[in-house]
């Protein structure tokens, strides 16, 4: 079966307390513009089908979802708290989360991966969730660089079936038209940009630390998509960070960065799973 030519799964953003005190944006709205990169990341494995990752719904969710590491780890223990957050999102009876195909929880703690398991894993649930009665669940800690969601986005593309037989899109032409035309309400159908998208290199690197005045922007590396934030303009102070998806790099700013490299354009399709 043919895919549509846009599909859109309804992605519920649950976030703890940490988070919420360290976000200075409105929450629902940096939910979004991180949905947005994580979607345009995803047209690159699906070919000549644009997918969109719609925030529907947030709430806040209790410390005691959250599992700690005891002893000397001070982090959220990435695989014990997804288990919690999956019986938590299964067994709701509210209703929450019936327009959402995928959880998403933000932590605004430090996220430490499973000393048993040697690679850093971020989703919960099997090959090709997406389109079952069960929710996919994904992890991600806050950036307000939004430079770090290459996991996130690892973990999208597993419960879209990339790992099934003939990739996302042999599976997703398998499951149910309903599923594939639904189409979820949106909180922020305003927001359609990228993280990355209008943002002046000073107020970036304002953002990137956590909101501090006292840091600049001093240099542009890599074609201006990895940017060294400065503290009172001393370079010896620096903090290097990739600059988020959207961001104006090239010659008179008229490209932008994605994925850390300046580009004309968006890439689609250039790999296939």
């Amino acid at each position: 079966a043919d895919l549509p030519r846009k599909i859109k799964f309804g992605t519920y953003l649950l976030y703890d307390l940490s988070f919420r005190e360290r976000c200075r944006a409105d929450i629902g709205e940096y939910g979004q513009l991180l949905l947005n990169s994580v979607s345009k990341r995803l047209q690159k494995n699906v070919s000549a089908t644009k997918i969109e990752l719609v925030l529907v719904g947030k709430k806040e969710v209790a410390n005691p979802a959250i599992v700690k590491f005891p002893g000397s780890y001070r982090g959220v223990s990435v695989f014990e708290t997804l288990l919690r957050l999956n019986s938590y999102v299964q067994n709701d009876t509210t209703g929450n989360f019936n327009d959402a195909d995928i959880v998403l929880f933000i932590s605004g703690q430090h996220l430490e991966s499973t000393p048993y398991y040697s690679m850093y894993y971020s989703g919960w649930g099997r090959d090709g969730r997406i389109c079952t009665n069960e929710k996919g669940i994904v992890l991600n800690s806050y950036n307000p660089d939004f430079s770090k969601i290459s996991s996130l986005v690892f973990a999208v593309l597993r419960l879209l079936g990339r790992d099934q037989p003939g990739g996302i899109a042999a599976h997703l032409a398998k499951k149910p038209k309903s599923c594939l035309k639904k189409k979820p309400k949106g909180l922020y159908n305003n927001v359609t940009k990228l993280p990355g998208e209008g943002l002046e290199g000073n107020a970036y690197c304002r953002i990137f630390a956590d909101n501090r005045n006292d840091f600049s922007l001093c240099q542009k590396l890599q074609g201006g998509c990895l940017l060294s934030c400065c503290w009172s303009n001393y370079l010896s102070e620096s903090r290097d960070t990739s600059a988020p998806d959207g961001f104006p790099c090239g010659n008179n700013n008229k490209q932008i960065c994605f994925e850390g490299q300046c580009v004309s354009s968006i890439p689609r399709a250039q790999r296939r799973y």
